[in-house]
């Protein structure tokens, strides 16, 4: 257990990457995409694997809030394979929908990359560091 102020941030970074990931759910506020050409099992892994990722940041943001060190390793990892979700999804690539990105949904994808991209300097820094 340590008491590292970059456990305290790295916790709050992973707790807004979760949020802002839930929020760009399918069906939901922001996400009104088409999704009507994909076949139920694509879609449902599609929705699974960025479940998954919001549960995992939850998990690891109260690991972080408890002081674990191993926080740090967890926060790269899971800041890395959201960046990898959300970079599929804005190239169009997985899944691909027939409509293009409303504006607010863009701007909740390149800020939740954004804070990924912070998780991972954070990280880096706290175990360079501690």
């Amino acid at each position: 257990m340590h008491s590292s102020p970059f456990l305290v941030v790295i916790g709050c970074l992973l707790t807004a990457l979760g949020v802002v990931l839930l929020l760009l759910a399918p069906g939901g506020h922001f996400n009104k995409r088409d999704y009507s050409g994909l076949s139920l099992r694509v879609y449902r892994i599609a929705n699974g694997s960025d479940l998954v990722l919001v549960v995992v940041s939850l998990i690891a943001a109260v690991f972080a809030f408890t002081g674990h060190a191993g926080a740090f390793v967890a926060a790269v990892l899971i800041a890395a394979l959201v960046a990898v979700v959300l970079v599929l999804d804005l190239t169009r690539i997985y899944p691909p929908t027939r409509d293009s990105v409303p504006t607010a949904l863009l701007a909740l994808e390149f800020g939740d990359l954004a804070l990924s991209a912070a998780v991972v300097a954070v990280a880096i820094i706290g175990l360079l560091t501690n």
